[in-house]
Parts: C-alpha cells; structure tokens; sequence
C-alpha cells in the first residue's frame, strides 16, 4: 500500500472516529439520560458481563436482575421478561462495548448505528463504483431514515439490524475485492443475531465458496467452532438454557412467521416454496453479471428470503431490507422514474401504521414482496439492456 493510499485511509478513519464521538455525544444526552437502562441493548450488555466473569447468563435470577436495573421491579409472566436469550458468544463478538460503563456502550453503540445508517448507501455505491451525485445522497438518506420509519426506532431502543445490515455490505465488498480476512470477520459478526440472518450467510457462504474463496468458508467455520469452544470452557454448558430461555421467549413474545398470516398451511407452504425457487432462480441466472453486482443482485434476495421464511420478531427485521433498497436505486440510476414505486414501498410503514394490529402486521409480507418483484424487475430490465448492448456490438464487428 502506497503511503498516498494509506494517507486517505487514515483521513477517512479519523473523520468517521469523530463523526462517531459527535452521534454518540448526541445519543447520550438525548436518550441515555433520560431513558438510564430502558434499551432492547441492556440484556446483552448486562448479560454478556455476567458471562465474562464466567457465569452462567440465562439463570433466573439474572433475569430478575435485569428486570430491576431495567424497570426497577421485577416483571409479570406475561411481560416481556427481558431475559438474556442470546447465543453466549455474543459475549466475544461485540467486547468492547460490554466492557464499558452502560451509559457509555450505549451512546457509543447508539452512536455507531446512525454513522452506519449514514454511511451504508455510500459503502454501496462505492462497491457498485456508483458516485452518488449529493441531492441524489440526500434524497437516499431521507427516504432510508426518515421515510422508512424503522431505521429511526431501531436506534432510539437500542436494536441491532443497522450493524447486522453494516456486517452484510461489508462481506459483499469483502466477496468482490477478494479480502476474505474482511469477508469472514463481518460474517462472524452478523452472528450476534444467528436468527435473522441465517439464509443471506448461508449465501454469501456458498457464493464465497463457488467463486473460489473457500478459505472464507474455512476461516468462518474455524472462527465460529473456535468462538463456541472458548465460551464452552469459560462457562461451561449453556446450549440447554439457551434453549430453555428461547422456549419460554416465545410464550411471551412477538415473533411471527410470515406465511402463517394466511391461515392455511397448504398456502403457508407454497409461499415458502415459491420464495425459495424465486431465490434459486435469481441466485443461478444472474451468474453472468460482474462479480460486485452479481453479489448485490443475491444478496438483496437472500436478505429478502429470510425475511419471509423465517420467523420475525415484531417488524425491526425489516431494516435488512435497506440493502435491496440501496442496490434497486443503483440498480435504477438512470431510470430514475422506478424510484417511486421503491419510494412508495419506503413510506407504507407509516401507511400501515394507521391501521389496527390486524392490518399493519401484513406489512411484514408486503415489503419484501413488493421489494422481490421490484427486483425481478430491475433484473429483467439490466438483462435486457446487456443483452441489447452485446448484440449492438456484434453488430458493428460484423
């Protein structure tokens, strides 16, 4: 690396160190203060400091202990508990934050999500070597975290899907520039939420390994078995409870699997397969296009799969679906009159929002449909276009 090169990334970090220190500065007096423990952020944090010093996290007596630093009482059965039901090495995953006082992990945390919400369509366009021109930025940022109201909820409670969307464009520019020193370390990250991001892993997994990258797939498996390991011996077994805890979440939780809102198994299971063989269809013919945008075109359907076929907790999964969002307004950058059908499905939280429980959950299954055909459609249209492309330039050989 020449030094002019290594100049610009040490400008770049410590630009973004203190854009981070001035959102985290802001997070802490606007909603640390005042809200102390009362964040979706402290069972982690509170839990995985009880697993560092070696003891076992998903007692009930740790539960009430959240509970009270949390609400200062303990909480009824039909609650939400609060407990800590999160996979024990999550303890090593995210380190720094639980070894900080909670006022501090969380503005920093809370801090890091906005820089993330900010920087993801940049990170984007910078893979698909797209220079968003600045009212175009403005435009993206705007419908992204203020249209789409989610981005907005996730930080103010504290929640993970920004940085789990952050570790997936980070292993989608891992995959297409060949650093998979890059590409295994933000897979391994994304595990801090193992049940929102099984099916876009598993992609970008197998992508890694059909493309030739299976020191990636490897380095992964070595990674995860040595994290599982290491926690096993610092606290002994914790798979029963885990378990135990994950059982008696969903008594009292709002997890819901999309396909179930037809009432009818044998539709349930055809929403399944049709999803499923829309995913194979995209994932085998877009095997043409170049290595960054063919990585975009399955990662956008993989993140859009799992938020069908896999069960959700209430509606913040959905932020996954920004990935897809950033890559469809790449996807249509000169054709910028698909932006408002991708506009419209941006707003229609707030749409939904205005009706009872029983309409606003469909909002679950209209998003990533809507999503899935807009991007089938964006597919045929690129498609076409290279097509016609390759056939002019026959053309003029002949």
């Amino acid at each position: 690396m020449s030094c002019l090169a290594f100049g610009k990334i040490l400008r770049a970090a410590l630009v973004l160190g203190l854009v981070w220190l001035v959102l985290a500065m802001g997070t802490y007096l606007f909603l640390a203060r005042p809200n102390e423990n009362r964040f979706d952020f402290f069972p982690r944090w509170y839990g995985a400091r009880v697993a560092l010093r070696g003891m076992n996290p998903y007692t009930p007596e740790i539960t009430q202990q959240i509970q009270i630093q949390m609400f200062g009482q303990t909480l009824t059965p039909e609650q939400d508990q609060h407990r800590f039901t999160y996979t024990a090495p999550i303890m090593w995953l995210l380190l720094p934050f639980w070894l900080v006082p909670f006022p501090l992990a969380i503005s920093l945390w809370g801090g890091l999500q906005l820089l993330l919400l900010f920087a993801l369509p940049i990170v984007v366009g910078f893979i698909l070597d797209w220079r968003i021109p600045p009212l175009t930025l403005c435009l993206v940022l705007v419908a992204t975290i203020l249209f789409y109201r989610y981005s907005i909820n996730a930080y103010i409670i504290g929640q993970f899907i920004p940085f789990l969307a952050a570790c997936f464009v980070a292993a989608w520019w891992g995959l297409s520039e060949r650093h998979h020193v890059i590409t295994t370390l933000a897979l391994v990250l994304a595990l801090v939420r193992p049940e929102v991001v099984l099916v876009p892993l598993a992609t970008l997994l197998l992508a890694a390994w059909f493309d030739g990258e299976r020191r990636v797939v490897l380095s992964w498996g070595a990674v995860v078995f040595g994290l599982y390991g290491l926690t096993r011996v610092w606290i002994g077994a914790w798979e029963l409870d885990f378990y135990r805890g994950i059982s008696a979440y969903e008594k009292y939780s709002a997890a819901r699997w999309v396909p179930s809102f037809f009432n009818h198994p044998a539709l349930a299971l055809l929403l399944v397969a049709l999803t499923l063989f829309w995913f194979a269809w995209i994932f085998f013919e877009t095997r043409g296009a170049a290595r960054a945008e063919r990585i975009g075109w399955i990662l956008s359907a993989a993140l859009l799969t799992g938020l069908i076929v896999l069960p959700q907790t209430a509606n913040y999964a959905l932020i996954m679906a920004l990935v897809p969002v950033y890559f469809l307004f790449w996807a249509h950058r000169r054709r910028v009159v698909f932006w408002i059908p991708l506009l419209l499905v941006l707003i229609s939280p707030w749409i939904f929002a205005l009706f009872e429980r029983e309409i606003s959950i469909w909002e679950q299954l209209f998003i990533p449909l809507a999503l899935g055909a807009l991007l089938t459609h964006a597919w045929f249209l690129s498609r076409n276009a290279r097509n016609l492309y390759e056939a002019t330039a026959d053309a003029r050989a002949a």
